[in-house]
């Protein structure tokens, strides 16, 4: 089936790599094979933001577990830049998540792991490219994410591991359900909402009760 010629393939490309830094970031930023036009990256992301109970959660949930055991270095020394930015097109009503909780105590947990780029031309690259492949009454979306302090805790320099295949675009990759608080959001001409976060150094200092986004 598709499926097993997709995993087949995953990983035949995470087979070529040695360490098991390189494996975990080899199968985040893998661009090919792809199932139903979607990468493995993506696909992760797809399975914890429904959270339907279904096999393919649990599994994608042990996946990122043992990725974030891989990647994540809890040191408080790190050489951050003093923002990220991230872009996206989601749904236009669910920009009312990130409205409410300006509005309210600002402070929330993103469920799906979060890819972000030093650099602001990657992330409005991958908004225009994420905009185009969707349906009508989706809108863009552009994070502009400062950091709390200069380390943290549930974050990932993919830029320092990044091998051989794998395009260098200076990402930090977040951790899934990484602590979040909304500082403002507005629109901009040509219809982009801009968001911007602060990111908070370490999770385990907020309640593991709050509000969670299902779009990032």
């Amino acid at each position: 089936t598709n499926r097993l010629v997709f995993m087949d393939g995953v990983l035949a490309e995470v087979d070529r790599c040695t360490s098991s830094k390189d494996k975990a970031i080899c199968l985040w930023s893998l661009a090919t094979p792809q199932l139903r036009g979607m990468e493995f990256c993506s696909i992760l992301g797809w399975a914890v933001r429904e959270d339907d109970g279904s096999p393919s959660i649990r599994a994608a949930a042990e996946i990122l577990a043992v990725m974030k055991s891989v990647l994540v270095n809890r040191e408080k020394d790190g050489d951050l830049p003093q923002h990220v930015y991230r872009g996206i097109s989601m749904p236009r009503e669910e920009v009312k998540f990130f409205e409410t909780m300006m509005e309210g105590g600002n402070k929330y947990r993103a469920k799906m792991p979060l890819a972000t780029s030093w650099e602001r031309h990657v992330a409005q690259g991958f908004m225009a490219r994420s905009f185009g492949n969707k349906a009508r009454g989706f809108t863009k979306v552009f994070f502009e994410i400062q950091f709390e302090k200069t380390w943290c805790a549930h974050a990932c320099y993919v830029g320092e591991l990044v091998q051989r295949s794998v395009s260098h675009e200076r990402e930090i990759l977040f951790m899934p359900y990484s602590t979040f608080s909304v500082q403002k959001v507005t629109e901009s001409a040509g219809d982009t909402v801009m968001i911007e976060l602060v990111a908070y150094a370490d999770n385990r200092e907020h309640p593991d009760d709050l509000p969670t986004s299902s779009w990032h």
